[in-house]
């Protein structure tokens, strides 16, 4: 989604709370008038404006939106330098990415309290430039699941900001919640299948003749939530090449 149609979304959303766009606007100190157009999409004041924002590389947090969980890191080498001169220009070179637990670990998974360890990760790569809310998470130790893709204590990095109504092209692999009491999260390839009156989400394995696919009603089990069902997609992965 572009920059500005996020704000406008967003902006929706808290009319919505408010009880209405007249009461938005009147707490804002905004023209009704001007503002039902802008919310409507009948005048799009200063898109352009973002348009530009977005290009040279700017983003925008929204309050309800997830924080970016990536750190800044600063490499300093083991030798004197002026202290005018500042840190080498390596220092911008890497990201600290919070390792967070195990695939199959319970809930809590995600929370801040369960940061143990950071996972440096060069910001230039392909698969991790311009993302920011990323997380590393070990495969859990009898998580055989995506063998041989993936293996017990191999670790990837999640994106969390990587997650669409329906993600495209099937196939793709995402840290998956199940539903129920438990919780239960693993590492799968997800594909969406319509049925007559609704929508399943189908969660693969590599491993198919040990772990066959698990089917789960969108709808009913997940209430059409794509964010109760994916944590975030794999963009990379660091195995233990001993094993293979």
């Amino acid at each position: 989604m572009k920059m500005y149609d996020k704000i406008i979304a967003w902006l929706n959303r808290e009319a919505e709370a408010a009880g209405s766009t007249a009461r938005l606007a009147e707490n804002l100190g905004a023209a009704r008038s001007t503002f039902h157009k802008i919310l409507r999409g009948d005048s799009r004041p200063a898109e352009a404006l973002f348009d530009w924002m977005e290009k040279l590389g700017a983003t925008v947090q929204l309050p309800d939106e997830p924080q970016d969980t990536i750190r800044e890191v600063c490499f300093v080498d083991a030798e004197k330098v002026s202290a005018t001169d500042g840190p080498p220009a390596d220092s911008e070179r890497y990201l600290a990415v919070p390792l967070v637990g195990q695939a199959g670990a319970g809930p809590d998974i995600m929370g801040p309290a369960e940061i143990h360890s950071w996972i440096l990760v060069y910001r230039y790569h392909r698969s991790v430039l311009n993302r920011s809310n990323l997380l590393a998470v070990e495969v859990g130790e009898n998580q055989r699941s995506m063998a041989p893709t993936l293996n017990p204590l191999d670790i990837i990095l999640l994106d969390r900001n990587d997650i669409h109504a329906e993600p495209a092209p099937p196939g793709n692999i995402f840290l998956v919640q199940e539903p129920g009491p438990e919780y239960a999260k693993s590492v799968k390839r997800v594909v969406f299948e319509r049925k007559r009156h609704g929508l399943n989400i189908v969660f693969y394995s590599d491993n198919a003749v040990e772990h066959p696919p698990r089917t789960f009603d969108f709808e009913a089990e997940y209430d059409g939530d794509i964010t109760r069902a994916l944590i975030g997609r794999v963009v990379w992965a660091w195995s233990d090449m001993t094993r293979k």
